[in-house]
């Protein structure tokens, strides 16, 4: 039981990780953001990050909706 939850949680901060650092590259590529955007958007870039079990399935479905109202 230790095991398994050792591995979710491996699996869990490793995905966490890496889609952190690619949606902070994203972040900073966008230059047309006032301080307070940049402060909303960092609290976003946060909450979606330890979210993402939830985000990214959101995310996905929207993608779909759009392709098929298209």
């Amino acid at each position: 039981m230790k095991l398994l939850i050792l591995i979710l949680v491996f699996f869990y901060t490793v995905i966490a990780q890496r889609l952190f650092s690619i949606w902070l590259k994203f972040f900073q590529r966008d230059s047309n953001m006032s301080p307070g955007e940049k402060q909303l958007s960092w609290v976003v870039l946060i909450v979606g990050t330890v979210l993402w079990p939830v985000v990214i399935p959101n995310a996905y479905l929207a993608i779909l909706e759009k392709k098929l109202e298209s």
